[in-house]
């Protein structure tokens, strides 16, 4: 057999998941849709939109899954200790909170043309994302900051940033993306607590995938 290494790289491209707790400067590397099958029926396919951040030292990638039946549903937290009672952010509306944010944070300008469509999901979820991402080819390469925060396991996530408010409307109120990112003092100490977590081994999600249809039908017009 003859030997020639002239294509064989030796050195590994693979980058390791970035540093919860901290926030990173990076590039949005790319939007993508994906499915997978259901670990446990892999008749059923998750649907989901993968947004991937790099630097030279790492990576993030956010799955964002394709609403499902009951995510417009508030569910309410019940206080341990008191007893009282505290309405949570739907799962739809944080999936509504999270797409606005990154989208105005990168390419506000064709967000603000891309958020004036409508989409009935799931069955029009691979093209909403499909016109997201052309929305967000602007944006893909260039420099923004990254803020995460840690799981209970010690692995990066996104911050928890959407509440009801004293009007009872849902609203942002911890940006993960851009110039105005801080910790607060509460992540602070979280943070200092725990620092001295080591990661475990990434698992897929099982989160379904029902159906969810909005309001609004439309005919899709992928001209930004």
């Amino acid at each position: 057999m003859q030997l020639n290494l002239t294509n064989k790289s030796g050195i590994s491209t693979q980058k390791p998941m970035l540093k919860p707790w901290a926030i990173h400067d990076v590039i949005l590397k790319s939007v993508e849709y994906s499915e997978f099958a259901k670990k446990d029926d892999p008749s059923q396919q998750f649907k989901t939109m993968r947004i991937r951040f790099e630097n030279e030292t790492g990576y993030f990638e956010e799955t964002i899954f394709c609403p499902k039946d009951g995510d417009d549903v508030r569910r309410k937290s019940v206080n341990k200790s008191t007893g009282a009672e505290t309405e949570m952010v739907s799962s739809f509306e944080n999936f509504q909170i999270e797409i606005a944010h990154i989208g105005e944070s990168l390419f506000s300008e064709n967000y603000t043309r891309f958020k004036t469509k409508s989409f009935n999901l799931p069955d029009q979820f691979k093209e909403f994302v499909e016109l997201f991402k052309k929305a967000a080819t602007p944006a893909i390469n260039k420099s923004t900051k990254l803020k995460l925060i840690g799981n209970k396991e010690g692995r990066p996530r996104l911050p928890y940033f959407a509440r009801i408010n004293k009007e009872g409307d849902a609203v942002i109120t911890n940006n993960f993306l851009g110039d105005k990112v801080f910790f607060s003092d509460y992540e602070l100490t979280q943070a200092e607590k725990f620092k001295d977590i080591k990661p475990t081994n990434m698992k897929k999600s099982s989160t379904p995938t029902d159906d969810l249809e909005s309001s609004e039908s439309t005919d899709l017009d992928f001209e930004l």
